[in-house]
């Protein structure tokens, strides 16, 4: 069935959470999930301003730490019985909060994300440089597809047949947000026909649906 599409912006908010965890290539290593330990509990939002047009926002904030006096803080790995100590690391995580028309709230990220979701990733022009191409003057769409990949669509396709070429598009953008469409018209390489295949997704962006 086709997946309908609908375009977020972000907002001046920051979904947080306070995370304890240790890294595995330094000897502790979760027995359920083979990774480091780790767990998190979502504290409040941060009010925090909307970065301007073209403005190089990562989707995360990793290096800020609160109080370790908040009794908030994990204790124990999420997973297995492993108990933090105090030369764990500490983490306040957060994520900027994006919103659609109606108001309600996602987060772009791909543990958060719901299909069909898509918005405009203006920090892929950090600088006024795009990394795929030397002709990019707008920023890049991402759109969340059945199974949870993002697609960024101004991206160049891992079957791109003109890898040295910066100036054509795998995929052409048409339309309007959210009723956007992609193909092969213009200036193009051979790589598929338009479609996007990630996972066992493999489909097409058709007037605003993936199908």
């Amino acid at each position: 069935m086709p997946t309908k599409c609908f375009l977020v912006h972000p907002i001046a908010k920051r979904r947080q959470w306070l995370r304890r965890f240790t890294f595995s290539d330094r000897g502790s290593v979760c027995p359920a999930s083979k990774w480091g330990h780790d767990a998190e509990t979502r504290i409040e939002d941060a009010v925090v301003p909307v970065p301007a047009p073209r403005e190089y926002e990562s989707g995360s904030e990793w290096d800020r730490l609160t109080t370790k006096s908040d009794l908030r803080w994990p204790v124990k790995c999420a997973k297995c019985d492993y108990r933090f100590v105090d030369g764990d690391e500490w983490q306040l995580f957060s994520w900027r909060v994006y919103a659609d028309d109606s108001g309600a709230e996602f987060i772009p990220h791909p543990n958060h994300a719901v299909p069909g979701m898509m918005w405009w990733a203006d920090w892929l022009h950090h600088d006024g440089q795009c990394i795929y191409w030397d002709n990019c003057t707008s920023p890049h769409l991402y759109v969340v597809l059945p199974g949870g990949h993002e697609w960024d669509v101004m991206s160049r396709a891992s079957n791109c047949t003109k890898k040295e070429d910066r100036l054509h598009r795998c995929w052409v953008l048409e339309g309007s947000a959210p009723n956007f469409s992609v193909s092969k018209n213009g200036l193009t390489c051979s790589a598929g026909a338009g479609s996007i295949m990630a996972g066992n997704y493999h489909g097409f962006l058709r007037n605003g649906f993936l199908t």
